[in-house]
């Protein structure tokens, strides 16, 4: 789609909304090894993030949803504790963006969220503290005022 719209094939230009589509097919398909879906999720991921940098396109600039199904492909493809340390990862990146006060999206509840996810299903023995650490940061964050944070309640 991309190239269509270079060449001029077409007039549809691709925004996050077709890149993040993308990004979940790869997480959900079968047919594909896990390893070479994963590595065109993280493709998709650094080239979304480059053209927003590039451009300063809104339109291109990864969303929540952008990461957190980028988490959610490592969730399904990836062993239980790499998974864990490759949405750390994600977060950390967005954190970074972020905080790089250049339009990047913040990361909140729902991407620390899935990160606890991530964590949850890691047969690393230190996940369950990791899970718990993230949990009591939110809180902390909460209590401080940020509500973008805010803990879910049950």
């Amino acid at each position: 789609m991309e190239n269509w719209y270079q060449q001029g094939k077409s007039s549809v230009k691709p925004n996050v909304v077709c890149y993040t589509t993308v990004i979940n097919a790869w997480a959900r398909g079968t047919s594909t090894p896990a390893k070479v879906a994963l590595n065109r999720v993280e493709q998709l991921l650094k080239h979304m993030e480059d053209l927003y940098g590039e451009t300063g396109d809104p339109n291109v600039r990864p969303n929540k949803i952008s990461y957190v199904s980028a988490m959610d492909a490592y969730g399904r493809k990836s062993k239980k504790a790499h998974a864990a340390i490759k949405a750390q990862a994600i977060v950390d990146r967005m954190m970074k963006l972020y905080a790089s006060n250049e339009g990047y999206v913040r990361p909140t509840r729902i991407v620390f969220n899935a990160l606890i996810n991530a964590y949850s299903k890691s047969d690393d023995p230190a996940a369950a503290a990791q899970a718990e650490k993230i949990f009591r940061w939110m809180e902390a964050q909460y209590r401080g005022g940020d509500d973008y944070v805010k803990p879910d309640e049950i």
